[in-house]
């Protein structure tokens, strides 16, 4: 059977007055499930607002994120693929973002070989091989824009990328700010269910400056953390630390 990591979706957003009979009964229109699952409050049992599908085979998971986004019983839900806590690069907070951090990029890789390789992923809107402004040469890594968040999720989970014979590191890219903001547990309010999104300054802006590749670089640092099974309410933007915090709660700070 396929792995597990690659048959798991993530659902957000769920409202309270939905069942896991309510999600089994509308997901498996595209395949068969082998779990479906909503986090409750181990007290009260309320809905703690997410939960996970899990599908028999990988083609379900794809056809279920081409037609995003999923209404059920009228209420608007969030799906993502469930990225398993062996691929988190750091616990710095989950963010969706259509953007992929490249490392460990050899000098004859180039941006139409990125490109190339990416496009298995999705719809790649932009490729940029970071270069030494003194010599031009690469300076081993890069950067690979999606049309969509689903894309970066995809390459992330496939956690063995070899390009031109040569092991490359993807991770999901995060500009600075909002790494610090993740940090100080500062993020803006959003909507229950929606993924945390952060406007941030395009990689084309001269006021973004490169730094050396350890830790990545020109205003971005990179994380794959992107998985939702851990103990804590359903907000995004909040590690618990295995604490069973409310809604809009975190250790030591209150977003509302």
């Amino acid at each position: 059977m396929i792995e597990l990591k690659f048959r798991k979706l993530f659902v957000g957003g769920i409202d309270q007055c939905l069942s896991e009979q309510d999600l089994e009964a509308y997901f498996s229109q595209f395949g068969p499930l082998t779990s479906c699952t909503i986090h409750r409050n181990r007290e009260t049992g309320r809905s703690r607002g997410f939960g996970f599908v899990t599908f028999k085979d990988q083609a379900s998971v794809e056809a279920a994120q081409k037609k995003r986004p999923h209404c059920v019983q009228g209420c608007e839900v969030t799906t993502k693929r469930a990225v398993p806590r062996e691929l988190f690069q750091a616990f710095d907070g989950i963010l969706t973002v259509t953007k992929a951090f490249v490392g460990g990029l050899t000098q004859d890789i180039r941006e139409h070989e990125l490109h190339e390789y990416f496009s298995t992923f999705g719809n790649v809107r932009r490729v940029d091989v970071m270069v030494d402004r003194n010599t031009s040469a690469s300076r081993g890594f890069g950067f690979v824009e999606f049309d969509d968040y689903d894309p970066v999720d995809k390459a992330v989970l496939q956690s063995a990328h070899v390009i031109k014979g040569k092991d490359v590191t993807v991770r999901k890219a995060k500009s600075r700010l909002e790494m610090e903001l993740i940090r100080n547990q500062t993020l803006p309010p959003r909507h229950l269910g929606r993924p945390t999104q952060i406007r941030r300054r395009s990689l084309e802006e001269p006021s973004i400056i490169y730094d050396r590749y350890d830790p990545p670089t020109r205003g971005f640092a990179c994380s794959s953390l992107d998985s939702f099974d851990f103990n804590s309410a359903y907000n995004p933007a909040f590690p618990s630390f295995n604490h069973a915090y409310p809604f809009g709660q975190g250790r030591g700070r209150f977003l509302w």
